[in-house]
């Protein structure tokens, strides 16, 4: 599932970059919802015509298709799935997707120059028979932890935070990042979530369905999302959102040694912690085994109430990224977007 994304500050006005941003300012985010091609369309000709076959001709093939796997995955045992993903994820990568492969081997070149080229082709493998796995174990969400497949490491972290006070979740992609949901919904824990709807409606729709199963109220990324936070958060609640995220195919965060910049989602955790008077948890899973998981949760990070100055805010953005860059470079194995330009 694609990566959750909120691009406003609290005030509902795009963030301003530093100088030595690489990142151009952006526009304020807001998401709008698929336009469906009309009648109209199939007979207008050219680009809109083509538009209209590619929804209700080929879209919904897939949409089938989607579907029937679905329903399909969700009837097998749970590690038969899991193995079954991974074995299509690598297939599917190898076989039709060169160009991402290259850019995993070009990345794991420079995180890990340490790596022999053995290494880095055997951490290719591991990355997307495990991003395989992912696909496959949606289906499965609602029974990991019944199963006992989550292992819930140090839950007295976020439990104890929660107790206090408002909590910023800032979740990472990495491990089957879906789970973490599971084992939220496992430790008692209500809790609103930025979210990116995938672009196909089927796809949406079971999605939503599944995380609604576990009583996550979904915001809508951007400007509509935020203003709804803020009151989650200022009554006492829990809001998470991912901090290491992707725009037209380049890593936002973390920042891997480039110019920080105020364009992403750290700071919209830092602004959202700072004017709710909320605590940052970091939390995020890894796969152990198979199908096996481990949930943690790193010591709470705690600001000062008020909005900051722009000097503070950006050492603040810094500190945060370090953090999150520290667990994701020890798991870029499990990195989902590793294969992204850095």
């Amino acid at each position: 599932m694609p990566a959750e994304t909120a691009l406003t500050n609290e005030r509902g006005s795009s963030a301003a970059a530093p100088d030595n941003s690489p990142y151009e300012k952006k526009r304020l985010y807001e998401w709008t919802p698929p336009v469906r091609p009309t009648r109209d369309d199939l007979f207008a000709g050219g680009d809109r015509t083509r538009a209209w076959l590619r929804y209700w001709v080929s879209g919904k093939i897939h949409d089938g298709f989607d579907i029937v796997m679905h329903r399909l995955l969700s009837r097998l045992p749970i590690g038969w799935t899991s193995d079954f993903g991974a074995s299509l994820g690598w297939f599917v990568v190898r076989k039709f997707k060169p160009k991402t492969v290259e850019n995993a081997r070009a990345n794991f070149h420079r995180l890990r120059p340490d790596w022999s080229s053995t290494e880095i082709e055997q951490a290719i493998a591991r990355l997307y028979r495990h991003i395989g796995r992912i696909m496959a174990e949606f289906s499965h969400l609602t029974k990991m932890a019944p199963a006992g497949l989550l292992n819930l490491r140090n839950p007295e972290v976020l439990l104890n935070a929660t107790g206090q006070g408002p909590v910023v979740i800032v979740s990472l992609h990495t491990g089957n990042w879906e789970v973490g949901a599971a084992a939220l919904h496992s430790m008692g824990i209500r809790w609103a979530d930025f979210y990116t709807p995938p672009a196909r409606e089927v796809q949406h729709r079971i999605a939503n369905e599944i995380r609604e199963s576990f009583g996550i109220q979904l915001l809508q990324p951007g400007r509509a999302g935020v203003r709804p936070a803020i009151r989650v958060l200022k009554g006492g609640g829990v809001v998470s959102i991912f901090c290491d995220e992707v725009h037209d195919d380049r890593v936002m965060a973390p920042f891997f040694g480039r110019p920080p910049h105020t364009q992403g989602n750290l700071a919209v955790a830092v602004r959202l912690a700072r004017l709710t008077g909320a605590r940052i948890v970091i939390g995020y899973t890894v796969r152990t085994k198979g199908c096996r998981f481990d949930i943690l949760f790193e010591e709470p990070i705690e600001y000062a109430p008020g909005e900051a100055a722009p000097d503070q805010l950006n050492a603040d953005i810094l500190a945060l990224n370090d953090r999150i860059e520290r667990v994701i470079s020890t798991h870029l194995d499990q990195w989902y977007f590793l294969d992204n330009d850095l």
